[in-house]
């Protein structure tokens, strides 16, 4: 029982870690919760930091849920009489949660996206594979990347339940418990993006629009923001 608070207490430390916030501080000296869609996630650094900032987060919040799966089957594999599958499952669970309520970001964090994409890769590729493709599919369809995330989700779980019962493939029950878990994690981590789309405020790719954060996206930053270290 003490290996395995270990292996939790781990991957929720490292999907605290807020890549996002650091990004931004250390790029513009902004805290981007205060920029675009007030997330800390991937796809708000796309918006706010660009491509070149905003890809190594996504990489790396993926990273998160992946390396939190591959240290519980590799480094802390004997987590006693619990099936390691379901401690590389729960494990890869904590670090999408620590990622949305990160510890080290007063629990402001992103919205799961990345890291379940991490989490999946490791414990299923082809479950990973599938959520490439729904998401790209529902991207291109909607052009907007919350429809996407959610669609993905939901999907997920679905489509889970049928290669196990239907098409009679290997799918585990942890596995299945961890689609049911994101079907209903990222949605609610969403919530605000919801809202938006409810309203018909909610931005498509390559719009710029102000919204509820505390800043509007497209507020012109400050040369000392450009360059906090000086001129």
């Amino acid at each position: 029982m003490l290996r395995l608070t270990g292996i939790i207490v781990f991957a929720y430390l490292l999907g605290s870690i807020p890549t996002g916030v650091i990004a931004a501080r250390l790029l513009r000296g902004i805290d981007i919760r205060r920029y675009g869609s007030a997330s800390s996630g991937g796809t708000n650094a796309l918006r706010v930091l660009g491509w070149r900032a905003g890809l190594p987060v996504i990489l790396v919040d993926l990273a998160k849920g992946y390396v939190a799966v591959w240290s519980s089957t590799r480094l802390l594999a004997d987590a006693g009489s619990f099936a390691p599958e379901s401690v590389a499952v729960l494990a890869g669970l904590v670090s999408v949660i620590g990622h949305i309520f990160p510890v080290f970001a007063g629990f402001r964090g992103g919205k799961g996206v990345a890291p379940s994409a991490g989490v999946l890769l490791a414990v299923q590729p082809l479950a990973f594979a599938f959520c490439v493709v729904s998401f790209a599919v529902l991207l291109a369809a909607s052009r907007i990347v919350s429809v996407a995330s959610i669609g993905t989700s939901l999907l997920l779980s679905s489509t889970l339940a049928s290669l196990r019962w239907i098409a009679d493939l290997p799918v585990s029950a942890p596995l299945l418990r961890l689609g049911l878990a994101l079907a209903v994690l990222i949605p609610l981590a969403h919530r605000d993006n919801i809202a938006r789309l409810l309203s018909g405020r909610e931005p498509t790719i390559g719009t710029v629009t102000p919204n509820d954060a505390r800043e509007p996206e497209n507020r012109e930053l400050t040369s000392v923001e450009r360059h906090p270290g000086g001129p």
